[in-house]
């Protein structure tokens, strides 16, 4: 069973000082950051997840907005491993879709927040699970261990 235990926005910036005049989607790109942190005993992941907006052309940051979201899973051992480095890794799968709640948290927080704004055209696109699991995959970012 899984219940989301809390939310938290952690920060949010907007970049007033740029020229959103010559802004078009061409040179717009966007990054996605995170960070896991497993809880065995209390059966808690946290993921911190931060979504970046640069205007490509230039590589000014014109906003960024991270969110921490707090999921309770009942029977959260049996999804963890530990890693080559001995730190806690989470089940692939289970990941993927904690990365989606989150993620679709924050495209809804980061609407709400771009409203009246140059950037409330640019809604943060879907992504698909396929490059959720590439990332995993390539970055090895699946787990870092909760200091405790």
């Amino acid at each position: 069973m899984l219940s989301i235990a809390g939310m938290q926005e952690v920060s949010f910036k907007f970049n007033t000082e740029y020229d959103y005049s010559t802004l078009n989607a061409d040179n717009l790109s966007f990054g996605i950051k995170y960070n896991v942190s497993p809880n065995k005993e209390n059966e808690i992941v946290r993921f911190t997840v931060s979504i970046v907006y640069e205007a490509s052309d230039r590589k000014e940051r014109l906003a960024e907005h991270s969110l921490m979201m707090e999921f309770h899973i009942i029977g959260l051992a049996e999804l963890i491993t530990t890693g080559d480095n001995g730190e806690d890794v989470i089940d692939k799968s289970a990941a993927i879709s904690l990365l989606n709640i989150s993620i679709g948290t924050l495209r809804g927080a980061f609407f709400m927040r771009m409203k009246d704004t140059p950037l409330s055209k640019y809604p943060l696109p879907l992504i698909s699970d396929q490059l959720l699991e590439r990332e995993l995959d390539v970055a090895n970012k699946q787990i870092s261990k909760e200091e405790k």
